[in-house]
């Protein structure tokens, strides 16, 4: 009786020779950024939904530019797509590549998506995508360089354009953002995160009682919204108790 994992490991074996050969196909950023102009250019004069849909469309191909070699001032690489045809309102989208030097390869960092968020200012849909941005640029907010990365995150969700949205999201964010903040302040110094990186956690000190609070009224929003989700409530409970919870999302830390 032939193992029934013999014929998987046959087509793989049969596959290698391709996948290992220089003619496999290889990324290919300059088809990428054609189709992110295509993309772009149609989006222009269309109403939403569609106009967004193909926007976010675009910041997802746009992925596929980021190239396997170093380029740019200090490791940083913008280029402008300008939409055809040029009108007098049609403004060129930057995209930004970042290089990642233990990666070895460059990675995007979503400008189109902040494009949206920009049109979309106070609206849940810019909430979603901001809250999206957010998860997917962590550690790469320029703000960072000089602050926490959750102090960066709370200034922006404290703008008066997204202080008061209840998006789900949006507000998970909010509340990993201060529960993060709340407890870093009382992290043991044998955590391995805060040794590593000689983080004093008197820094977290100031306001930290003040975050615990806003991260209680942000999860137990989230957990009318989501009566069924486990993991809020939990958070939710700890917190309430002061229970360290160890968040550690909104945090950048030096192999981030």
């Amino acid at each position: 009786m032939t193992p029934s994992y013999l014929p998987k490991l046959l087509a793989i074996t049969l596959l290698l020779p391709a996948l290992l050969s220089p003619n496999a196909q290889q990324p290919d950023p300059a088809a990428a950024q054609r189709d992110v102009e295509s993309l772009l250019a149609q989006a222009q004069g269309q109403v939403d939904p569609a106009g967004t849909n193909l926007m976010l469309q675009a910041d997802t191909r746009a992925e596929a530019m980021a190239r396997n070699n170093e380029g740019g001032c200090c490791g940083t690489r913008c280029i402008r797509i300008q939409p055809q045809p040029v009108t007098f309102n049609i403004q060129a989208q930057p995209l930004t590549f970042k290089w990642m030097e233990f990666q070895g390869n460059e990675v995007y960092l979503h400008d189109i998506l902040k494009t949206i968020i920009f049109r979309h200012r106070g609206t849940p849909l810019g909430a979603r995508i901001l809250a999206d941005y957010l998860t997917t640029t962590r550690c790469f907010l320029p703000a960072t360089e000089w602050m926490p990365e959750f102090r960066a995150v709370l200034d922006i969700l404290n703008l008066p354009e997204w202080r008061n949205s209840t998006e789900p999201a949006l507000l998970r964010v909010r509340a990993e953002s201060y529960e993060t903040w709340w407890s870093l302040s009382i992290a043991p110094k044998s955590d391995p995160n805060i040794e590593a990186n000689q983080i004093n956690i008197t820094d977290f000190k100031p306001g930290a009682q003040a975050a615990r609070q806003s991260a209680i009224a942000a999860y137990r929003i989230l957990a009318a919204q989501l009566p069924k989700d486990q993991d809020i409530r939990t958070h939710l409970r700890n917190l309430i108790a002061a229970r360290d919870t160890t968040q550690r999302n909104w945090f950048c830390f030096a192999a981030d």
